[in-house]
Parts: structure tokens; sequence; C-alpha cells
């Protein structure tokens, strides 16, 4: 009777966990650069915990601790073009007044598999005030070769709300390689411009991310990030005007409509371990 009833309860478990496969959102490594159509959405609350060392006036060379949240909307339309929206938010201030969530850019830890989020040391493009500027971005899947192949064209815009920042844009070419149904490599290539005007003049940025994702199960994917982005102004004083990112994401399809991601990341390995940080959040989806 006991192995009659355990044999049961173990069917019953087993069932209930394909009935969850069948209603989680598609396999991570074969959706498409863009959202499917005719008409869907997604809705991403993250936050993040980030780790800086810098120099700044009457501290001295210290460490900080900061908080960061992200919270981004995005239209997908007739399958081809998505249309997004976002803004950050940093914390706290500590007893000198500063603020460690904008020190340690905590925001952008807030947006997992986005490396085009990170930035360097007050660039003048997120601001540096407890809301970062908020991003208008429109990508355009234009080629997609037997579901093996993706290229893409995007377009982000960065109103310069806070003080002391100008408008941004950064436009690009994403790509997906579809290896499989097991292993997807995301890379690309974006440029950015940003006018402060005289004397600072013109900054100029170029980005290239990378990302393997391999799908361990149905539901779960995982894998390295890696990147590079080089500024045409020395941001960082004396130091290499470039940054070299390292990376690692995990997702969790939890339902139909809901995804769980988390992300651990270094900006910028070159120049030590300065920045650190990891964030989490789930993503809603709406088709």
């Amino acid at each position: 009777m006991i192995a009659r009833k355990a044999v049961a309860g173990a069917v019953v478990a087993v069932s209930l966990f394909i009935a969850h496969d069948a209603g989680a959102t598609p396999r991570y490594v074969d959706r498409l650069l863009t959202l499917p159509g005719p008409v869907a959405g997604t809705i991403d609350l993250d936050g993040s915990i980030a780790w800086t060392e810098q120099s700044v006036t009457g501290c001295g060379n210290c460490s900080f601790v900061g908080s960061g949240f992200n919270v981004e909307g995005v239209l997908g339309i007739a399958n081809r073009v998505d249309i997004g929206l976002r803004v950050g938010f940093r914390g706290f201030d500590d007893n000198l007044r500063i603020n460690e969530g904008v020190i340690s850019n905590a925001d952008a830890y807030a947006r997992p598999f986005d490396q085009l989020a990170f930035y360097g040391a007050d660039a003048g493009i997120y601001g540096n005030e407890d809301v970062s500027n908020p991003e208008l971005r429109v990508r355009v899947r234009i080629l997609n070769l037997r579901r093996v192949f993706e290229l893409g064209v995007e377009a982000r815009g960065i109103a310069p709300f806070a003080t002391g920042t100008a408008f941004t844009q950064v436009v690009g070419v994403p790509m997906a390689l579809h290896l499989g149904h097991h292993v997807r490599f995301d890379f690309g290539g974006y440029t950015g411009f940003t006018f402060f005007g005289q004397p600072r003049g013109a900054l100029f940025t170029f980005y290239a991310p990378a990302a393997f994702w391999f799908q361990v199960h149905n539901r779960v994917w995982l894998g390295p990030e890696l990147g590079f982005r080089w500024y045409s102004q020395d941001i960082y004083g004396d130091r290499d005007p470039f940054d070299l990112m390292v990376g690692f994401g995990l997702g969790v399809s939890c339902t139909h409509w809901l995804d769980f991601k988390f992300q651990a990341y270094a900006p910028r390995v070159n120049d030590g371990a300065h920045w650190f940080g990891a964030g989490a959040g789930v993503q809603f989806y709406f088709n």
C-alpha cells in the first residue's frame, strides 16, 4: 500500500512538472531578437547591489556599497519591432552625504543581460543623481536565416534630465547565433555619441558585447558574458580609456508569463577589482 502511494505520488509530481514545463516561456536559446507578434510586451522589475573602490573628496580612497533598481517596459509589434523605455534608481546617502548607489553605478547591475547599461566613471551619460536619465530604445529584426542566424538594428536615446549630462545616441547591430536547441551566442557592435559642448566636446564610445548561453534544462539557462568598451575621452584620469567586462548570467522560466534572471558582473577587470556587483529580478510577459 505504501509503495503504491509512493508511486502514485511520484507520477503526480512528474505530471505537474511536465505541465509546468509546457506552460513555461519558450526556451531561451530558441527565442528571437524581438518579441513574438502580432503584439507582445514585457515588464522588468530588478534590484541590485554594487561595490566600488574610488578616491572621493572628503573620504580619500574609500569603498562604497550601493543599491540600485531598474524598471523597464517593452512593447513588441509584428514580431519584428521592439520599443522599450526604462529608468534606474540609486541609493542611498551615507554619513558623508554621498549617494553610494551613484558612486557604484548600482542601477546598471539591475539590468540583467544588458551589457550596454554599464558606463565609466562620471561619463555624463546616465547622470549622478538618485534617478538615472531615462532611456528609449527601438530594435528591429531584419534577418532570420533558418532560425540559426539573426541580425537586427537598434537605436537608443538617453535623455539628459540629470545635471551635467547631454543627450546620448547609441546605434548598433545586435546578432544571435542559435547552435541547435542547447547553445546560443549573442554578440554585436554599437557606437555611442554624446556632445557636451565646449570645453569638453564630444564623447564617442564603441561597445562590443558578447554572451554564450547554455540551455541546461527546458526552463534553465546560464552562461558567461564578455564585453569591451572604448571611450574617446580619458574619463578615468591616467588609466586605460577602455573597459574589459566579465560576467555570469542565470535565468529560470518560472511560468508562461514569468522569468527570473540573475547576473554577477565586473565591468572593468582591466583596472583591478575596483568594480563589482550583482542584480536579480523578474520579467513579466504579455502576449
